[in-house]
């Protein structure tokens, strides 16, 4: 419990605005205090991983939030990237996709994702979401420290 007021990072990786400034305001009314850096395309959010270009004083996020259906279409790519390294692997990645594709939640579970939320268009309902998101990853889970 020690390390339960510990100030999280988390790192969204979504290009819909609207759904964004929903996560934050969830993210920034938590009970656990937390940084996000939100991102919109993965070779941005991969070099942050990666600690390249501008970000390499970056931290290691606490936890991922990861549309895979981003507009550059390498979305499930940053899955890819985080699971096979060592440095980066324990980081949870929690799926937040519209896609409701049966093929797209098992093809994102062999690839390791912590789990797979169909995310809401209703923004009410994405609110209502990312409560639960925020109360179990960030208040109930014990993260890993690095």
């Amino acid at each position: 419990m020690e390390n339960s007021k510990r100030e999280r990072l988390v790192l969204v990786i979504d290009d819909h605005h609207e759904h964004l400034a929903v996560i934050k305001q969830v993210l920034a009314d938590s009970t656990s205090p937390c940084q996000v850096i939100a991102m919109s395309s993965s070779d941005q959010a991969l070099e942050f991983l990666r600690h390249q270009g501008n970000y390499q004083q970056a931290a290691r996020p606490d936890l991922i939030l990861l549309d895979t259906q981003l507009p550059d279409g390498k979305g499930q790519t940053v899955l890819v990237e985080v699971k096979k390294d060592v440095a980066l692997r324990r980081i949870p990645t929690i799926i937040l996709s519209p896609t409701t594709d049966h093929t797209s939640v098992i093809r994102n579970y062999q690839l390791q994702c912590n789990s797979y939320i169909v995310k809401p268009h209703d923004l009410m309902h994405l609110k209502d979401v990312m409560h639960v998101i925020e109360s179990f990853w960030l208040n109930i889970v014990t993260l890993p420290l690095e």
